[in-house]
């Protein structure tokens, strides 16, 4: 019951911050939330705000963060430690072109056109990022292994072991994966206890980011327990002074209680 009474309060608190941002006399519409959270509440009372932006679908402009260091990993599951980014970050998800481009250098990698081509709706207008809308939440994404790595980057399993292999070897020669995981001998046990080489091996935000070097592309992934984006990309750790207006990027929903990954279709 105590807890209810701190929700509401924490709620009335938004109301009013939205009320007062809504008040400044821009011309746009789209309240910009982030520095004033920033301002007013801790980072508890941030979590919330952010959740009851999500639960009732209100549009604020995008918490993005980035991981500075693996402070825990278990055989699903990665903590990370965060840094939040300052620069503006985009809604432009990959497309054909893109595909053509990127895995055209990758030997038995192929993709299926006509599906990327058709999965995400048109966008003229440079979008800024915010929160997802609409998520793609099929049933041939639940357990997330390399199978669904291959749909999600070329919209077919069947290239699940060439993928698999590719990232494997990334884990093993990358010291940028040392550097995030802060030594090689704490990589090597990971990929002991993983056993990342392994069919139907499920994978977690580690490897995503792994992904994100080996095929140098942009993945973003929204975390449903914290209301925010994670940003992976090639140039870790130097994402701050970044232009994300030319990167078309992989947008994913990563399910609170699975830990599975859903493409993000659309956002609000």
């Amino acid at each position: 019951m105590l807890f209810k009474y701190f929700e509401v309060f924490v709620l009335l608190q938004f109301i009013v911050l939205l009320k007062e941002t809504f008040s400044c006399g821009q011309k746009s519409k789209k309240p910009q939330l982030n520095r004033e959270l920033n301002k007013t509440f801790s980072p508890s009372l941030k979590k919330l705000a952010r959740k009851l932006s999500f639960k009732s679908n209100r549009v604020i402009d995008a918490v993005v963060n980035y991981p500075s260091q693996l402070c825990h990993q278990s055989i699903r599951t990665s903590d990370f430690n965060f840094v939040e980014l300052k620069n503006e970050h985009f809604f432009q998800p990959i497309d054909i072109e893109y595909c053509q481009y990127k895995f055209k250098h990758f030997e038995n990698i192929k993709f299926e056109e006509q599906e990327i081509k058709n999965y995400y709706e048109p966008r003229n207008l440079l979008e800024k990022l915010t929160i997802p809308k609409k998520v793609d939440m099929d049933e041939k994404y639940k357990g997330t292994t390399f199978k669904t790595v291959s749909l999600i980057l070329t919209n077919t399993d069947e290239n699940h072991l060439a993928i698999q292999k590719i990232v494997y070897e990334e884990f093993l020669k990358s010291t940028v994966v040392n550097n995030l995981m802060n030594s090689e001998n704490a990589k090597k046990k990971y990929l002991e206890q993983k056993m990342l080489e392994n069919n139907g091996v499920l994978i977690g935000k580690l490897e995503w980011f792994v992904v994100a070097q080996a095929f140098d592309i942009c993945i973003y992934i929204y975390d449903e327990s914290e209301f925010y984006w994670i940003l992976f990309d090639k140039n870790w750790p130097n994402y701050e002074h970044q232009d994300m207006k030319s990167k078309k990027c992989i947008y994913l929903f990563e399910a609170h209680y699975t830990s599975d990954f859903y493409p993000v279709v659309d956002i609000y």
